[in-house]
């Protein structure tokens, strides 16, 4: 009687290693004429199929059975590669677009493509301008990687942001101190200061003292000044009170201090400014009314109107404008200008021989002009 013994035989185990650092997509496949049954945890588990995939990084304990419950045992390894990792340099802007940014791979599995968000292909890029890159890295196993740099510049100038000023004003530009020189478009001005007082954009150009230059540019733009209009002149009797309105503007400042195109309770006007008369007086006959801008004065004639009510002295005549003291309105005094008749109430007072015009204005101080 003769016994035969067998076992069962590995004939090959094909391993497929881990393609990125950190996936579970190993596989081990194990190759046996006889086997029927398969481990790869040292016989915590078997299966009919030969090939196992899933799979992290590590050591395996292989078993193969055959049909009569003999086994073999092996070992294999599943690897993983480095993880992909990116590190970055870059060389910053000294003058035009001379900037350079470089990346550097460790890890993954060689051979590496790259591409730039400007469409470049290498790992270094030159000839920059200041800006962000961003590139991405992909090695042989479609393991992907992105990294972003920043490319600065070495120089750096800032003007503010644009402006507005009114016509007559003026701006003043600065580009700050620390260069070696400054040079302001359209003008041979190299200094670190312009006074702008016109419409348009305006550049300044640095230079540091390796020859580092840094632009910025501002636009200034210049409004014209509102046409303001007071209306056209009137006439008004004493004790009566007109409107006047203004027009050409957003808003107003009269010189009573109102802000509104009409102002309120006009009654007299000095050569600059509007008055108002204490409680109980008469308003004065003639009224001179400004407008907004100093510059335009409107004037409101007195012809035809009823004759001024004071006191004269008893001189009988005076010269053309002499002043005159007024004894019972010791506030006002008399200049006169033109032969006038005047009154008290109802009674003929006195008589003044002078010019033959007559003009009456309730002056700055309280002087009546006549």
């Amino acid at each position: 009687m003769s016994i035969s013994i067998t076992e069962p035989v590995i004939d090959s185990i094909s391993v497929n290693n881990i393609s990125c650092y950190g996936d579970n997509n190993g596989e081990i496949i194990i190759y046996s004429a006889t086997g029927t049954q398969y481990s790869i945890d040292n016989g915590t588990s078997f299966q009919a199929s030969n090939t196992f995939t899933g799979l992290s990084d590590g050591i395996y304990d292989i078993i193969v059975e055959d049909a009569a419950g003999c086994q073999v045992i092996t070992q294999d390894t599943i690897t993983q590669p480095e993880v992909l990792s990116l590190t970055g340099s870059v060389e910053d802007v000294c003058i035009d677009n001379d900037g350079t940014a470089s990346v550097i791979v460790t890890g993954g599995t060689e051979p590496f493509t790259y591409l730039w968000s400007n469409g470049e292909t290498n790992d270094t890029i030159p000839d920059l301008s200041a800006g962000s890159y961003a590139v991405t890295v992909t090695d042989y196993n479609a393991c992907v990687d992105t990294l972003t740099v920043i490319i600065g510049n070495i120089v750096y100038v800032e003007l503010g942001d644009d402006a507005s000023i009114c016509e007559g004003e003026s701006l003043i530009l600065n580009a700050g101190s620390g260069y070696t020189s400054y040079l302001w478009s359209d003008t041979t001005i190299t200094d670190s200061i312009l006074i702008v007082q016109t419409s348009g954009t305006y550049y300044i150009t640095v230079t540091d003292m390796n020859s580092c230059v840094a632009i910025d540019d501002v636009t200034v733009t210049v409004n014209p000044l509102p046409a303001a209009d007071a209306g056209t002149d009137v006439s008004i009797c004493e004790g009566s009170t007109t409107i006047l309105t203004a027009t050409g503007g957003d808003s107003y400042k009269w010189s009573t201090g109102d802000n509104n195109a009409q102002p309120a309770g006009i009654f007299a006007r000095s050569p600059d400014h509007i008055i108002m008369p204490p409680a109980g007086t008469p308003p004065p006959t003639v009224s001179q009314v400004a407008r907004p801008v100093p510059s335009e004065v409107k004037t409101l004639s007195a012809a035809g109107v009823p004759p001024v009510i004071f006191t004269c002295p008893a001189t009988s005549s005076f010269a053309p404008g002499v002043v005159v003291p007024m004894p019972t309105l010791p506030a006002l005094i008399v200049t006169v200008l033109s032969a006038a008749l005047y009154k008290v109430s109802t009674s003929i007072v006195q008589s003044l021989s002078a010019p033959p015009t007559s003009l009456i204005q309730f002056g700055e101080a309280g002087m009546l002009l006549l």
